[in-house]
């Protein structure tokens, strides 16, 4: 059957409509929604990481409290010795009503700074969560007087037991105490189904170093700014057996970190110190086991060393780097000398300016390849344009074979510069869709810039939080989400981003302003706390709750014009393309309705002419030309030598299986033989014409071609041509 170019157009668009509206479904059925902490007259509250449990389709998010937002039955007021703790939550993502809190739990204690980075659920039962804290945190009872007597800050890993019904919902079982160096910033940690260690990614320093502002009274964010003096720091990578080798007695803590009984220790079976050769600082920050061979770390440096890219060609900028490590021991993993399995890589960009790697994540249906996030004031991407300002920055995101460590894709996100200041955008987090085909990643938007096609012509004011989704595979571009309060947002520093079960983004951060809650007037805006948010985006269209303070005005239009209502609007889908769609869906159908109906018209006419040309044929007539007549029906007159009196037919009358396989004289005169007596037009007397010799020159078909071409010819090629 023959299908002609506009039909098959017309079935391309048929299918595309046909998507486009089953799109239009999913995302119709998908609402956005949106929460936000506080009031907390108390004190800040901030997000570090976020965790999907795709078991009860929920989010946990983990951070560090200086207030009561997370501790509705907790004892703690403005009286107490408070100086923060870590806090702990649930969020049911897939309710009728939108994304509500499940559970809150504050872990802290009297007279002691707490603080949590970043968390795992090991198991349905289990949580572990990495932080740090002063000297008399919760796991004290591990401290060990002969090691560091100077130790300003410890590093822990906190084990906790989960029961869903339980009230508190979290019960400390025990941890890890590290307490090696003088300071210690545990960043991540990591593990997989089944394995019987966690692993645990950490900044620390040996030296003597004072307290600055960050922590206690200016509550700023612990897991984004350093408590202590700017100091020399090494990354550290730390295996703990998730088996407790021992037990300890209970220290007496709050009420909300009481474990009911012995304290749980997760032994230590290796740690490795990684630093470079000049001793610069080595910014750690993210940490992913990829198998049991492959342990990833990703970070920020100005040093050089084995660890960050050997024999990197590079001058005293930070760059990025991702190392390799052997999960068994510790050790450098790969090879300097094999391509195929490297054992760092250094990311820089080409035109040597300041780089940094800030995450990473995997795709749980590609274990070859993970995604590293950052920032840049160059071009990591030679694709990416040139920037106005020397000192703009710009987002990135790659795609990374695990083995080579070599980029399969690299996209910057910049945002136009002002002719007043530079622009500054910066990613932080990333996460994978579940099957696997698209990736989110986000970050801040700094100094009122703004992303090009992210719904908003202005920024909101102060830092904004963007989200943007691409193609996991090739890194194209599907959507950008830019949105913030009139204050400071930013997105959770080590891991605000992760996705529900069918690809809708959850995107976890803090505030300083009115992003899903009108403030009271009592909240003094120059002392304003810091709250947790939470706001779900849809996987289709980027469909997400606009701040209070815009109501139901859209994001995309051209109107400067805000509704102060307080009520959360959405970002609609744009009508546009959905109508667009429909309507070219239906001039496709009716092009394809065209189309048939033209072919069949043409076959009728076709079959009409060719029974026609049957009956003259019975006539030993040959070369005649069939048209419509005016009058109808149709008009037939002689053609070729016919119409000089030659009739050649009759020579023809042996079948076409006569002739296969063979070359036939026909040159000789049409006299020669009986059948040729009543040729039309010609008298006994006159010369018969002469035919040329072997092939037929009108078309058809060669004497000398196999019977199967002269079967798929039908009547023969003169029958052929005029049909």
């Amino acid at each position: 059957m023959r299908v002609t170019v506009p039909c098959l157009t017309a079935l391309a668009l048929l299918a595309l409509s046909s998507q486009t509206l089953a799109d239009d479904a999913a995302a119709s059925a998908f609402q956005p929604s949106a929460l936000q902490t506080g009031p907390d007259s108390l004190g800040s509250s901030f997000a570090a990481s976020a965790y999907y449990n795709a078991a009860d389709q929920s989010v946990w998010v983990v951070g560090s409290t200086y207030g009561t937002a997370f501790s509705p039955s907790s004892p703690i007021s403005s009286d107490d010795d408070f100086r923060g703790g870590c806090f702990f939550a649930s969020i049911n993502v897939t309710g009728a009503d939108g994304i509500q809190w499940k559970q809150k739990q504050t872990f802290a204690m009297p007279g002691v700074e707490q603080s949590c980075t970043n968390m795992l659920i090991q198991s349905s039962q289990r949580v572990l969560a990495t932080g740090y804290a002063q000297q008399g945190n919760a796991l004290n009872d591990q401290y060990e007087p002969g090691g560091y007597n100077d130790v300003a800050q410890f590093g822990m890993v906190v084990d906790l037991a989960f029961n869903p019904s339980g009230s508190p919902f979290l019960t400390l079982q025990g941890g890890h105490l590290m307490q090696e160096s003088t300071i210690t910033y545990p960043v991540d940690i990591d593990t997989q189904a089944g394995d019987n260690y966690a692993y645990i990614l950490s900044m620390e320093t040996s030296e003597d170093v004072s307290a600055q502002d960050g922590g206690g009274a200016t509550q700023q964010d612990p897991a984004r700014f350093f408590r202590y003096g700017s100091s020399q720091y090494g990354m550290v990578v730390t295996q703990v057996s998730l088996t407790p080798e021992s037990t300890s007695s209970s220290t007496s803590m709050s009420t909300e970190y009481t474990n009911n009984g012995n304290m749980q220790v997760l032994g230590e079976t290796w740690r490795k110190f990684y630093a470079t050769n000049t001793g610069a600082t080595v910014h750690a920050a993210g940490l992913l086991k990829v198998s049991d061979d492959i342990l990833l770390a990703v970070g920020t440096t100005s040093g050089h060393g084995d660890a960050f890219g050997k024999d990197a060609m590079s001058g005293d900028d930070l760059d990025g780097f991702i190392t390799k490590i052997n999960p068994a021991t510790g050790k450098m993993a790969g090879s300097w000398d094999d391509p195929s399995n490297l054992a760092s890589v250094r990311l820089q960009s080409m035109n040597r300016r300041d780089d940094w790697v800030s995450g990473l994540c995997h795709n749980p249906r590609d274990s070859s390849s993970i995604y590293v996030v950052g920032a840049t004031k160059g071009r990591i991407d030679p694709d990416a344009p040139e920037s106005m300002h020397s000192d703009s920055v710009q987002a990135f995101v790659m795609k990374v074979n695990v083995y080579t460590l070599t980029p399969t894709w690299i996209r910057q996100l910049p945002a136009p510069d002002s002719d007043q200041q530079p622009s500054s955008v910066r990613a932080s987090a990333c996460t994978v869709t579940p099957d696997g085909g698209s990736i989110y990643f986000g970050g801040i938007v700094e100094n009122g810039s703004v992303l090009s096609l992210s719904g908003t012509q202005t920024s909101f004011g102060g830092d904004d939080v963007f989200v943007a989704k691409l193609d996991a595979s090739n890194g194209a571009l599907k959507f950008v989400r830019q949105f913030g309060s009139e204050t400071n947002d930013e997105i959770a520093m080590r891991g605000g981003l992760s996705t529900d079960s069918v690809g809708n983004a959850i995107v976890v951060g803090n505030t300083f302003g009115s992003l899903y809650r009108t403030r009271g007037q009592d909240e003094d805006s120059s002392t304003q706390q810091s709250d947790v948010f939470v706001a779900t985006i849809g996987a289709f269209n980027g469909k997400l709750v606009l701040p209070v303070r815009l109501g139901e005005s859209d994001l995309n239009s051209d109107s400067d014009e805000s509704d102060q209502s307080g009520e959360a609007g959405e970002i609609a889908e744009p009508k546009w393309a959905g109508i667009f769609f429909i309507f070219f869906g239906i001039i496709a159908a009716a092009t394809c309705m065209c189309c048939i109906i033209r072919r069949r018209r043409e076959r009728e006419v076709a079959t009409d002419r060719k029974k026609v040309l049957d009956y003259i044929g019975d006539f030993d007539v040959e070369d005649v030309d069939l048209k419509h007549s005016a009058t109808g029906g149709w008009h037939c007159s002689y053609a070729g030598p016919l119409a000089h009196g030659i009739n050649n037919k009759s020579r023809f009358r042996r079948s076409f299986s006569d002739y296969v396989d063979q070359e036939v004289d026909i040159t000789s005169p049409l006299t020669d033989a009986a059948d040729y007596a009543d040729s039309l037009f010609m008298t006994a007397s006159e010369t018969p014409r002469l035919r040329s010799a072997v092939n037929i020159d009108d078309g058809g078909l060669s004497f000398t071609e196999s019977l199967s071409q002269k079967q798929n010819g039908a009547r023969g090629g003169w029958g052929r041509d005029i049909i």
